[in-house]
Formats: C-alpha cells, structure tokens, sequence
C-alpha cells in the first residue's frame, strides 16, 4: 500500500466524527431541512431576515434550538412536534413574545435560555417535570412563571427583572444556583429559606439592609455575592457557612468583620471593598484557605499582626484606606504575589522578607514614602526575579 493511499485513508478517517457532526447540526433552517430526521442542533444567530416558520416540526430529532440576536417574533404553531426538543436558547431577540401555550407540549425539555430579550412574560412551566436550568435574566418580566417547585430544577436567574416579591415563591428544594440581582428587593426572601441545596446565590444590587440570621441554615453555599447593597453587619451566625469559598460584598455599608468570621477555613476569596471598615478582626489568620483578600475603599487606620500568617494568600489590596504603617513581617509569607496599597498614609515599606520572594508586585503609588525607603526598595535584589515596585518616583 502507498504511503499516498494511507494518507488518504488517515484523513478519511479523521473527517469522519466531523461529517458526522456536520449532519447533526445545521447553521439555518433550509440546511436542516435537506436532511430533517439527522437534524439535532439548529444554530442561528445575526440574521435579522430569518423567520421561523411551520416546517421547523418536520426536525423530530431536535435536540437544542439556538436562536440569537434574530427578527424573531413568536415560535410557531406546531412546535409541539419536537418531541426530543431539552434545550431552547433564545437572545437578543428584542421582538420576542411567547404566547401563554407555546410550551405546554415540551416535556422533554432541560434548559430554557431566555437571556436579555425584551419579555414581559414567560409560560406556566408547571408540566416541565425535566426542566434542570432556567435563565430569564435581563427582561421586563414582572410575574415569576408558575411552577418552579418541581424537582428537577437545579438552576435558575431572574436578575434584572421587575420582580419586586419573592416571599410566596415556592422554590424546589433542590436548587443549586440562584441569581435574584437588580429586582429591587429590600430583604431576603423569606421562600430562600429551606434549600439545604444551594450552593450559589447572586443577590447583589438590591436594597437590602440585613443578612438574616436564618442564612445559617444554608449550610451548602459556597459562593455567594451581596454586592452593592445597603448591608450594616454580617451578622455572627455567617461564620457557620463552613463550606463557604467565595464571599462578595463590596460597595455596602459594613464597619466591622465579626471574630465568628474567621471560621471559614474554606473561604478563598473575599471581597469587603467600598465599605466602612476601621479595623480587621485579629482572627484573620485562621481563614486558611483565603488566596484574594480586597479591602479596598474602606477606612483601615492599621492591620493587625496576624494578617502575616495567612497561609495560602496571594493578593492583597489597601488600596485607598487610611492606613500610616505596615506590619514589619507583612511580605514573610512566601505564597504573597500582589500587595496594592495605593493612596493611603504609608511613610515606609517594609523590607523585612522580601529578598525571598521570587514574584512580587507592590502598587504602592500616592503614598508619602521616604526616599530613603523607595531607593531601599529598588535596590532589592531581582537577580531571575519577577519583581516590580511602582510608587510615584520611578
């Protein structure tokens, strides 16, 4: 056999999965139709001259419609024939309206994808038995769509809406990730209360003033994000959320970090930046597992001692607080990469450890440093070293 023939067959071979899939999946709705039953994805995004019509029901084998940023104004009649249909993803389609039965007949679906459409409404999901995601973010809904109890539901976003109540909510008890952001709500739902199951929960820019005590019993978050509230204190109870790794809360309104806090052993990063904090609590050192610590925007006069003996951290940023010293043992942790602590008070750097750091970025701009201090800084040995210093004399 030639080698130009075993070439040949070598890339026969490897074009086969890629026929294969080319059949499966179609770019237009002609294209699928000149093989219907082979049809499993329709994707079809930026053509504003596309219009769905009845013959889409003759793809019986379809498994996930897209359909982006299209002059779509409603899905047709006999949409009840795609039998095998789990997910529909439409966006940007400003024109966009479901009638209240366009749904009803879909009973294999998994994941409805409905981002930033121009919705007022969405249909009863009640029948949807299989139904794992849903996602109706940025929209002009008003109502939630009825049936979200059932147990198949695992994810769900509703940010930017103009859903204002969610206490009568009936949630699945299974949710996993909930996104309730931008809906104006100037408390926690109360229907949050009994998933044992989340472990995501967006809540950020609202208007609340208050973390509940109850959030205890959400003992599966791990991450979570409050961002750009009206919230005064983390209330003592917050440091039971043992499996908690990723903790937002920039732009609020908190003064201090409670002792309880610092039982997050699993928490890697936490964001408490544009607050009012004077002090960090002397705890700090037992969040083992904290890599990212901001507290930017805060009004810190100082830090405590402990905060050198984080063991895993690698970023930490003071930027713009009030702080007039350093701990002298600040950089001994090697695993510390990034220290920002622009526009504060600052006269003097530390030195102490610094040679033992192979990668080290300091921002430490707008800061009254000693000239003594910058040239000591800058004569530090960066011999195969990645090691900057910015501060205003350069």
């Amino acid at each position: 056999m030639s080698h130009t023939l075993v070439a040949k067959i070598i890339v026969f071979l490897f074009l086969i999965p890629l026929l294969s899939f080319s059949q499966n999946s179609s770019n237009s709705l002609k294209e699928a139709l000149l093989a219907p039953l082979k049809c499993e994805t329709l994707n079809i995004t930026d053509d504003n001259s596309f219009e769905i019509d009845e013959k889409i029901g003759e793809l019986t084998n379809l498994k996930s419609l897209v359909i982006i940023n299209c002059k779509l104004k409603r899905l047709p009649d006999n949409l009840h024939k795609l039998k095998k249909i789990e997910k529909i993803r439409i966006q940007d389609c400003m024109d966009f309206q479901f009638r209240t039965n366009d749904l009803d007949s879909l009973s294999s679906l998994k994941k409805l994808f409905l981002y930033k459409n121009n919705l007022t409404a969405v249909p009863n999901l009640k029948n949807h038995i299989n139904l794992e995601e849903l996602d109706i973010r940025n929209n002009q809904i008003k109502e939630i769509p009825r049936g979200l109890s059932m147990v198949s539901l695992e994810t769900l976003y509703l940010s930017n809406n103009k859903i204002s109540h969610l206490d009568s909510l009936a949630l699945s008890k299974y949710l996993k990730s909930l996104d309730i952001g931008e809906l104006g709500l100037q408390s926690f739902p109360k229907s949050l209360r009994n998933l044992k199951k989340l472990s995501y929960l967006d809540i950020s820019k609202n208007q609340i003033t208050k973390i509940p005590s109850w959030i205890k019993d959400l003992t599966s978050l791990s991450m979570v994000s409050m961002v750009g509230n009206n919230i005064t204190k983390i209330p003592n109870k917050f440091g039971t959320l043992s499996n908690l790794k990723w903790l937002e809360l920039q732009n609020n309104k908190i003064k201090k970090i409670p002792k309880s806090f610092c039982r997050l052993d699993k928490l890697y990063l936490f964001d408490i930046g544009h607050n009012q904090l004077k002090s960090l609590p002397s705890s700090i050192n037992k969040l083992h597992s904290l890599t990212k610590f901001t507290a930017n925007d805060n009004e810190l006069e100082s830090l405590p001692n402990e905060i050198c003996d984080l063991q895993k951290i690698e970023e930490l940023n003071f930027t713009n607080n009030k702080l007039k010293t350093l701990p002298e043992n600040i950089f001994k942790n090697k695993t510390l990469k990034s220290f920002h602590v622009k526009y504060n008070e600052l006269t003097e750097i530390p030195l102490n450890f610094l040679n033992d750091h192979s990668y080290m970025i300091i921002s430490a701009q707008k800061n009254p440093l000693m000239k003594e201090n910058i040239i000591a800084l800058k004569a530090i040995d960066r011999n195969g070293k990645y090691f900057y210093v910015y501060t205003d004399i350069e």
